[in-house]
């Protein structure tokens, strides 16, 4: 026997010996070999089970990555882009001085003051500082009214990594835009010039338009409701001011129903999906094309750290959820909401450690999604009021149920998005009011802000709008409306 030989002998010998005096220690150092086996089985499998969910998302054509979503953008040329003309006309008014703290808290809408409620006159002094900021900005509104003729707008964003932390300051001058056109529209009813009151209403109703884009960010559709919402809020305001004619009512009518089409929440869903990818998964790209992923902090270990399955087994049961809130969103429709609050109430059986991002943002995206049925309700309430007012102005009286109002007024009484029924319509002492049911899918009454406290609508269950009768427009109206009657409710 050689040396060599022995010496491994030997070796084996004393192995073989600690061993049988250790065989507890045997058996755990064994099972601790097989529970590190099975660790990197697991890892591995998750880890093929996440790369093969995300490039079936990437394989539908859904965007997944920053190239993607810049592959996939529509472009406009600025010269044709009302967006960017828009943008271009309104640049003096953009990027005009800050208005001064004093006069800030006389400025309503712009500034820190609080508008009164629909019908009530502007005090003098606000209307003076009022008149002072929109006189530096002539010559930016005949640009802005030639910038909103066009339709076709494309709001191009800058994509970057991370997107989190991507800045699209255009959301606040287009906003800055809307404002500005309200507070002129307020003005112009305050003076008795329903011409120009109308005008301004009209380029407000626009302006959502100019935020259209093929890849739309959660916060441009939050704006683009917050905008929409806000026009319809004055259009109501100016009529219970000082009432339009016949034909500007029509016209605003006709801008509310062209520009009811539902916001883009499946796609938007989709980038906000693109957007948790980028700030949890590192992309490896491989030779032909294979997209390989990792979760960040766990990448630099080569995927071998003990939590990583666990946590990508969060990570996927959380892609899963939010996968199923984008096939929901589809119609905003009453079906829509029930199938992603099914998704929110199954997250109230997870534990903390069972959440991932995808999961933490699921309830917001869902809020999103009652936030544009309630749009579409509401729109779809104010051109029922307008109808009415309509009506009012050709009959001498507001019609008994909106039933009246088609086909002449109406091509049909819009649905209530929320529980798929009839618009609500109700006569009031006050005038008429107009209604969607609320989040809650239950019909109360008509429980709308009240007028004399429409800034604050923490506890208004339904949705909707009250035209005033033609002799209380201009005045404060108290602060409780009851129904004319159980016959006026339709």
């Amino acid at each position: 026997m050689s040396e060599g030989q022995a010496h491994i002998g030997s070796r084996r010998a004393r192995i073989v010996g600690w061993v049988q005096r250790h065989p507890s220690a045997t058996l755990a150092l064994f099972v601790l070999l097989l529970l590190i086996g099975f660790v990197l089985l697991l890892n591995r499998a998750v880890y093929l089970r996440l790369e093969r969910q995300i490039n079936e998302i990437a394989e539908r054509g859904d965007p997944v990555t920053v190239a993607d979503l810049i592959a996939s953008d529509r472009s406009i040329p600025d010269g044709e882009n009302m967006s960017a003309a828009l943008l271009k006309a309104a640049r003096q008014l953009l990027d005009g001085k800050d208005v001064p703290p004093e006069l800030s808290a006389l400025l309503p809408i712009i500034g820190t003051a609080r508008a009164t409620p629909t019908g009530v006159p502007i005090p003098r002094d606000q209307l003076e500082i009022v008149e002072w900021y929109l006189a530096q900005f002539g010559e930016d509104f005949r640009a802005i009214h030639e910038a909103l003729k066009s339709n076709n707008g494309c709001l191009k964003l800058a994509w970057q990594s991370p997107l989190s932390r991507m800045p699209i300051p255009e959301l606040k001058e287009i906003r800055t835009i809307a404002k500005v056109l309200w507070l002129s529209a307020v003005f112009a009813a305050e003076k008795g010039d329903q011409k120009a009151a109308a005008e301004f209403l009209n380029l407000a109703c626009s302006v959502p338009s100019t935020l259209r884009c093929s890849n739309p960010p959660l916060t441009v559709i939050l704006t683009q409701l917050s905008i929409m919402n806000g026009a319809h809020h004055h259009i109501e305001r100016a009529i219970n001011r000082i009432g339009l004619s016949a034909d500007q009512i029509a016209g605003l009518q006709a801008a509310i129903r062209e520009h009811e089409t539902p916001l883009d929440l499946e796609h938007s869903f989709q980038v906000e999906r693109a957007f948790i990818f980028d700030s949890t998964l590192m992309l490896d790209r491989r030779p032909g094309e294979v997209r390989r992923y990792q979760l960040q902090g766990f990448a630099k270990r080569g995927g071998v750290h003990g939590l990583a399955a666990i946590r990508i087994i969060t990570y996927l049961d959380g892609l899963r959820r939010f996968n199923e809130l984008i096939s929901a969103v589809g119609k905003h429709d009453l079906d829509a909401l029930k199938k992603s609050r099914a998704v929110v109430s199954d997250l109230s059986e997870l534990h903390k450690y069972q959440m991932s991002d995808f999961t933490l943002s699921i309830p917001g995206n869902v809020r999103a999604i009652e936030w544009s049925i309630r749009a579409r309700g509401t729109a779809r309430a104010l051109q029922v009021a307008l109808a009415a007012e309509r009506f009012r102005m050709d009959e001498g009286q507001w019609p008994t149920s909106p039933h009246e109002l088609v086909p002449k007024y109406l091509e049909a009484v819009p649905i209530d998005p929320f529980d798929d029924k009839p618009i609500r319509y109700s006569i009031i002492p006050e005038g008429i009011i107009i209604w969607c049911i609320g989040e809650d899918l239950k019909d109360d009454g008509g429980e709308i802000a009240s007028l004399a406290t429409r800034l604050r609508t923490k506890d208004c269950r339904d949705w909707g709008w009250i035209i005033l009768n033609p002799e209380l427009r201009g005045r404060p109206v108290g602060a409780t409306t009851q129904a004319a009657g159980e016959g006026g409710d339709q």
